[in-house]
């Protein structure tokens, strides 16, 4: 599961394939939020080498967002990447590959 999305970070470099790595969950703060940790690659190719044991880590892009922790919208794999093309600006009408 990833989501499909055209971002450029601030040193310009485009990545058109996002998945996540991490989701942790913060009770730290008076407003329990989620930090979602993705990597990001050039495209799906490259995800397509790390799967098949080609190489290790071929992302060129690190991203973490942050999402309010919400019981209604869930904390599923499926439900953060919902989320994510939803609430966060980058990945807005995104597709889930």
């Amino acid at each position: 599961m990833a989501l499909k999305a055209l971002v450029t970070d601030e040193r310009g470099i485009i990545s058109t394939y996002f998945r996540v790595v991490a989701i942790i969950e913060q009770y730290q703060a008076d407003v329990p939020v989620i930090t979602v940790q993705l990597y990001g690659y050039a495209d799906e190719t490259y995800r397509d080498k790390e799967r098949l044991g080609q190489s290790q880590n071929l992302s060129n892009a690190f991203k973490e967002v942050y999402l309010t922790a919400d019981d209604k919208l869930g904390y599923a794999r499926e439900d953060i990447y919902k989320r994510l093309a939803t609430e966060i600006a980058d990945f807005s009408g995104s597709k889930e590959a």
